[in-house]
């Protein structure tokens, strides 16, 4: 797997100490913005230094990354993806910060992980998870020709509240099709890692946002 996917305007790469002032007031401290993800908040600046460590110590051996602008190398958003069973991978959860939402950050993000998955690590198929009532967020599996699979009932660790959670999947054959109508994107330039496998479980809700964070990810 990759260690780093290199896009039109943005990076995905590891994260790093140094990007406390970046991710805590994007991300991890930002109220308003974790209302509609299952992710935790962190309320304080030495909770969320706490938490980049262990995002750090996760990050290593695993697709998930921070996502910084390509010309200045701030942290705008994290995501990556995982491997639910062999062939069948899965986002881990998108997010991008309110201050840069609405500009195609979201969209461009997936677009790599979809390179990387269906060109780079032979994936069958690509599932999306996002939460049914966010219409800004249903616009991405959209956008890249996914196709509705489910809905399910999920329950919010931190506070007790229960979302419709919606499934989107995108086969392999679908990609291919999508992606040659828009062949004058940008390729993927990567950085490689060894192949990963990791299991049906999902993250740490704490270290990286699980079942769609979403909000305004296009």
């Amino acid at each position: 797997m990759s260690e780093r996917l290199t896009g039109k305007r943005i990076v995905l790469r590891k994260a790093r100490m140094e990007d406390l002032d970046d991710i805590f007031p994007a991300i991890y401290g930002d109220a308003e913005l974790l209302e509609t993800m299952f992710m935790n908040l962190s309320p304080d600046r030495e909770a969320a230094k706490a938490r980049l460590a262990r995002t750090i110590e996760m990050q290593k051996d695993k697709p998930l990354y921070f996502c910084a602008l390509k010309d200045t190398d701030t942290v705008i958003g994290l995501g990556g993806m995982f491997e639910k069973e062999p062939g069948k991978f899965s986002e881990a959860g998108l997010a991008i910060a309110r201050p840069h939402q609405n500009r195609g950050y979201g969209k461009e993000m997936l677009a790599l992980l979809l390179e990387e998955a269906f060109l780079h690590q032979n994936a069958d198929c690509f599932c999306y998870d996002c939460m049914a009532h966010n219409a800004q967020t249903k616009a991405l599996p959209k956008f890249f020709g996914f196709s509705y699979a489910k809905t399910t009932m999920e329950t919010r660790e931190r506070d007790g509240k229960t979302f419709a959670v919606e499934e989107y999947v995108l086969t392999q054959d679908s990609y291919l099709t999508w992606r040659q109508a828009h062949a004058t994107e940008k390729p993927v330039l990567r950085e490689k890692q060894a192949r990963f496998h990791m299991g049906t479980d999902r993250f740490h809700r704490d270290c990286i946002p699980v079942r769609a964070a979403h909000s305004g990810a296009v």
